[in-house]
């Protein structure tokens, strides 16, 4: 799905040498995500399964970490804060893990030439502290999201609401937390 692929892509686009890595138990990494999202907990689950993460298989846990932004985020700033922001709650919420891995996903404007929207997650990875605390951040591939869905909901305040919220109400089946398997 794509938006694995978005989650995927954006947590290998660091070079491995930036990627947080050490010498692990047999029994493999804790691994806490800073959200509860199924979509972006399954999609570590998934890499680590494949040793992406540390080089072995462990655990991963969600945890709900608070992003302190808009329910909407816009632009690279305000993303790239919500996605530190929960980082820092999680590492609070659960100072034992081996690593932390944060996904913020916002909305970017490009004007090409007429305004398109794009739906591009941020993601951060950090070792735990006790291993040296070594951070790498990437974002992933951006999915178009339908101006008119970016327009409710910016009409309506982005505060309170979210594009995705927009295009799952005016189109059956389509997942609040995942659209963008419908995009």
């Amino acid at each position: 799905p794509i938006a694995f692929t978005s989650v995927h892509l954006a947590m290998s686009a660091a070079p491995a040498s930036a990627l947080p890595s050490r010498p692990l138990e047999s029994s493999g990494p804790v691994v806490v995500v800073a959200s509860t999202a199924r979509m972006k907990v399954g999609a570590v689950q998934h890499l680590l399964g494949r040793g992406c993460i540390g080089g072995s298989t462990g655990q991963v846990e969600g945890v709900k970490a608070p992003s302190g932004i808009n329910e909407q985020p816009f632009g690279h700033e305000e993303t790239i804060s919500g996605a530190m922001n929960r980082l820092h709650a999680a590492k609070e919420l659960r100072p034992s893990a081996d690593f932390y891995i944060s996904i913020e996903n916002g909305i970017f404007e490009v004007k090409a030439p007429e305004p398109r929207y794009y739906d591009v997650a941020w993601v951060v990875i950090e070792e735990a502290a006790s291993a040296g605390g070594r951070q790498a951040m990437a974002h992933s591939i951006g999915v178009e999201m339908p101006r008119e869905f970016v327009d409710q909901a910016r009409s309506e305040g982005f505060d309170r609401t979210h594009a995705g919220h927009k295009l799952a109400a005016a189109n059956a089946g389509v997942d609040v937390q995942d659209p963008h398997r419908w995009l």
